[in-house]
């Protein structure tokens, strides 16, 4: 059935930036027209005081964790039933908060499967999903609890086997230590080079992007010159303390296109002192290096982490808050970094990321201008997947 909404106005993240009292036309769950009589049409949703936008993709969550915990130890000993419950509410909470895609980096085994497998059969309603499964990683490594163990190539080759037969859209690489692993090393690679390309090369035979999480600059540099899809969190932090910064590596990061997926985690609130000062001296480190990206031609998408501690999926747009106040992003290129870049990286151009003919009518309503006020993404009214209202 036909179905129109018009709005204050559309924020389309391709072409024109804004296109003021513009109708949407909808049919079998895809945008056919942006032009006709919004009034012969039966079916139709006026928003006044809204401005309709694509919805929101969250390119790095882990849907089996609970933000409300200080550590990530309750997914590695709950049984797998009450993940997958746990699972099911932070991507319903995603959703109500118009996030309408999700790509979970790394769960215990391949619970999100069975989310994304419901959702298509349209037997719930949630975000569409994209999984890697287990995180690969070494003995003792970062997430080694929650993730499959790997300490050579031959080691990687299998794993990424593993990953792969299991149903994995995706390979997630433990390129450095995290933070939130006691001892790993958040500063030093945990593979070699010749190690992150076996992996690279294993999973491209098997039609698989890697990407990876890496903090230390060490740990970039091997999984840039290996080729990796994207590079997770991508911190530029050095061997020993501070940060090393390459500008050359970030110049490869761009000829290759690899795409940098940068995670604003924990509250996200921006003291308004903090925002003055970067309007008037620019991004402070770390934020600076992503601003440098960007200009530098790189695709830059902007994720939460949702679920590790404080960092909750519904809060999603406070991360683009973040960008826009502290890295000194314009809200479009906010949008854009949440919207129409994921959506290139995950493989979805065609079908998302952007209101366009063609694509599925992902889109969620928000009051007044985001493009004037990046925090009314906070407020989303209306949120709609593949042409049906999923909220109030």
């Amino acid at each position: 059935m036909l179905q129109a909404l018009i709005a204050d106005g559309l924020i389309l993240a391709d072409g024109k930036d804004y296109l003021p009292q513009t109708p949407i036309f909808i049919e079998g769950g895809r945008i056919v027209s942006f032009a006709g009589d919004i009034e012969a049409v039966e079916n139709k949703i006026v928003l006044n005081g809204f401005t309709l936008m694509p919805g929101l993709i969250d390119a790095h969550v882990h849907l089996v964790c609970s933000p409300d915990e200080p550590d990530l130890s309750s997914a590695h000993r709950l049984p797998v039933e009450a993940l997958l419950l746990r699972a099911l509410a932070n991507a319903q909470a995603a959703l109500r908060a118009g996030i309408t895609s999700l790509r979970d980096c790394g769960s215990r085994g391949f619970i999100p499967r069975w989310l994304k497998e419901a959702s298509a059969a349209g037997q719930i309603a949630l975000p569409r999903i994209q999984l890697s499964g287990p995180p690969i990683t070494t003995t003792a490594g970062h997430l080694a609890d929650m993730g499959m163990a790997a300490d050579d190539a031959p080691g990687l080759q299998k794993a990424v086997r593993q990953v792969a037969a299991g149903g994995a859209d995706f390979v997630k690489v433990i390129a450095t230590g995290g933070g939130l692993t006691p001892g790993s090393n958040v500063r030093r690679a945990q593979y070699s080079l010749e190690e992150m390309e076996a992996a690279v090369r294993e999973a491209a035979r098997l039609e698989k992007k890697v990407a990876v999480h890496a903090h230390g600059t060490e740990g970039i540099r091997n999984s840039v010159r290996a080729g990796v899809h994207s590079v997770e969190h991508c911190t530029w932090l050095g061997p020993q303390d501070g940060y090393e910064y390459d500008e050359s590596l970030e110049d490869e990061i761009v000829r290759r296109g690899i795409y940098i997926s940068h995670t604003i985690a924990f509250e996200r609130v921006v003291p308004d002192a903090d925002w003055q000062k970067t309007r008037s001296e620019g991004p402070g480190i770390p934020y600076r290096f992503y601003r440098q990206a960007l200009d530098r031609g790189a695709s830059l998408v902007i994720a939460s982490d949702a679920g590790i501690p404080r960092t909750r999926f519904e809060e999603y747009p406070r991360s683009l808050e973040v960008a826009v106040k502290l890295m000194n992003l314009s809200p479009l290129e906010a949008i854009r970094a949440a919207t129409k870049t994921p959506a290139r990286m995950l493989g979805w151009e065609r079908d998302l990321g952007t209101l366009d003919i063609g694509k599925y009518a992902d889109l969620i309503a928000v009051p007044g201008n985001p493009l004037e006020d990046i925090t009314s993404l906070r407020r989303a009214a209306m949120v709609m997947l593949g042409g049906v209202r999923v909220n109030p």
